[in-house]
């Protein structure tokens, strides 16, 4: 048996090189989880919370106007607010939540009916849906609560009769017919096409259904615009709704003496620091473990820094290279983003383009025309890769076809396939299909719905 030696070179990486890439793809979110954990297991970190003075006047201002709108509240209207203040049987309203369970019963509990009819509302009440619609029949509720058939429809009209307009409808159909019913002036028209004619107001046939009617054609669009303005999910406006998730920038683009430039938001996780008193007490400490100990958990917060500041310097080396490639759009704004690749930004950067992947995961710019993940700064151009004098970004051509839209016949739309050719006189080739997929990103339907009649 034969033994050879073959010299061969392999990459590892120690666990340091892996803490650093894992810091360097940490959003500012993870990153500040990622430090709090830290100063937990590592007693040598301290953490400084930024001091953001512009967000504390800025609350101080707003205070101070609430408090001067409030001394302006009449004594009458403050007491007509506590009057609306009561204890449900079926649990406590808070004054701060959208609820639309609550909400209705609040007003079940402000009328004055009978006890049995008022437990068959309440009922129906707990039998909506999030959008405000009934799923189960007047049959159903009156077998479910062993009462006779009208007493169910009666608790319904009452659910039908509250606030906002539409709820309890157990069709589309129903739920438009309760608003319309509500809204003052002359609504028959509009109730008769929403009752018999809904499925061609949704194709936009108008003209059929002025001939179907007897009305004209303009008589039919106002009826169909006041349709329209009815809301289809009447639970929707009240129902509890989730704490608006702010994003907060990691970059911020602004512009001084005409000229961009890049400035890191460190405000958005806490600066690490080494604790004075750790570093006085190895130096004073003759216990070889406890030496030992902090040397190791010191070592471990120093790395974290430079991890910290490598993250930094590489995010704002990225940020300066996209700002160079796309000038245009931080200076213009929407539709003016030019073809740009993670290729693109590593090669000018000599980084590896892993490197750069991890460095924009996660992370936003802000700038003038809002805030925006850097990964959408990115994107391969279209028709001819060889020929970048003719190549164009998906959100140069979206734009173009946005105005290519807005500015057709409404009496002859442009069909998919002439958007296209009419995308490619102004140097942007795109396929029929392609063009049908961004015209659905944009919000507009086919030329047969966008047709006026």
């Amino acid at each position: 048996m034969d033994l050879n030696l073959t010299p061969k070179q392999l990459v590892s990486l120690s666990p340091r090189m892996l803490q650093s890439m894992e810091i360097l793809n940490m959003t500012a979110l993870e990153l500040s989880a990622y430090l709090e954990n830290l100063a937990l297991e590592n007693p040598v970190v301290d953490l400084e919370e930024h001091e953001r003075k512009e967000t504390v006047a800025k609350w101080r201002h707003m205070l101070d106007w609430l408090e001067s709108a409030d001394r302006k509240i009449p004594q009458a209207s403050r007491e007509a607010e506590s009057r609306e203040q009561f204890t449900s049987p079926y649990g406590a309203a808070d004054p701060f939540e959208d609820n639309l369970y609550l909400s209705l019963l609040s007003q079940l509990h402000s009328l004055r009916l009978p006890p049995r009819l008022r437990s068959a509302a309440a009922y129906v009440i707990e039998s909506l849906d999030s959008n405000g619609y009934l799923d189960d029949s007047d049959e159903a509720i009156a077998s479910a609560l062993h009462i006779p058939l009208p007493e169910a429809e009666e608790a319904r009209l009452v659910v039908q009769s509250l606030e906002p307009a539409g709820v309890g409808a157990r069709s589309l159909r129903e739920c438009l017919m309760l608003q319309l019913r509500r809204l003052p002036g002359d609504c028959s028209l509009a109730l008769a096409i929403t009752e018999n004619h809904l499925d061609a107001l949704g194709r936009n046939r108008i003209g059929q259904i002025a001939k179907k009617i007897g009305k004209t054609p303009e008589e039919v669009r106002e009826a169909a615009k006041l349709i329209r303005s009815l809301h289809p999910r009447p639970g929707m406006n009240v129902s509890a709704r989730e704490a608006p998730a702010y994003m907060i920038p990691d970059l911020i683009v602004q512009f001084s003496d005409l000229k961009p430039e890049v400035i890191p938001n460190d405000s958005s996780f806490p600066t690490i620091k080494i604790s004075k008193f750790y570093r006085t007490l190895i130096k004073s400490t003759e216990d070889d473990e406890v030496k030992f100990y902090l040397r190791n958990k010191i070592r471990q917060a120093a790395w974290v820094i430079q991890s910290i500041e490598r993250r930094k310097s590489t995010l704002i080396r990225c940020a300066e290279c996209i700002l160079e490639i796309q000038s245009e759009f931080f200076r213009k704004g929407h539709g003016h983003l030019v073809p740009m690749t993670l290729d693109d930004v590593a090669s000018r950067l000599n980084l590896h383009v892993s490197t750069v992947s991890r460095a924009i995961r996660g992370k936003h710019i802000q700038c003038s025309f809002g805030t925006f993940p850097m990964t959408s700064f990115f994107s391969r151009g279209l028709g001819d890769r060889n020929d970048k004098t003719k190549s164009a970004s998906p959100d140069h051509a979206k734009d173009i076809l946005k105005r290519l839209i807005q500015t057709e016949d409404r009496e002859h739309p442009c069909s998919d396939q002439k958007l296209s050719e009419l995308m490619a006189k102004e140097g942007v080739t795109l396929s029929r299909r392609t063009v049908a997929k961004y015209r659905d990103e944009l919000g507009y339907p086919n030329a047969y719905s966008r047709r006026a009649e």
